[in-house]
């Protein structure tokens, strides 16, 4: 039986910050970061790279404020959040999913189905007892 232990670290954001340029996580340390904005997130170390300019591993969805083709940071729509090709962007407002094409944000259309007895999806919810005679549970 082979028993191992992993080191996580974990601490909030502005902790980390004060410590970012004097702080070298070992290589393949994992530390996990609270942030106010963005939940929890991850850093893996790589030995000899001080944490504040180590990039986030989990940075696949970003969260802003989609407005006339533009996503920004804040919502005054102040600072802009630069395209990346391997991200989702997720408007604050309207909960609509984006991804960035390469020159512009297109949003991405989510379809659910009707369930059915050949399909997953979405199905009806009865509230008295029925006959299942369009292929969904009564």
């Amino acid at each position: 039986m082979i028993n191992t232990i992993i080191r996580l670290r974990r601490d909030n954001e502005f902790n980390y910050d004060k410590v970012k340029n004097s702080f070298i996580p070992a290589n393949g340390e994992i530390c996990l970061v609270d942030t106010a904005r963005n939940g929890l997130r991850v850093i893996c170390g790589d030995g000899k790279t001080t944490f504040g300019n180590l990039e986030f591993i989990d940075n696949f969805i970003q969260k802003g404020y989609y407005k006339e083709g533009i996503f920004y940071k804040d919502y005054n729509l102040t600072e802009q959040i630069s395209g990346a090709e391997n991200k989702l962007f997720i408007d604050l407002n309207t909960s609509g999913i984006y991804f960035f094409n390469g020159y512009s944000f297109d949003e991405l259309n989510l379809q659910i189905p009707t369930a059915s007895s050949k399909t997953a999806g979405i199905m009806k919810l009865y509230s008295e007892v029925g006959y299942n005679t369009d292929g969904t549970m009564t």
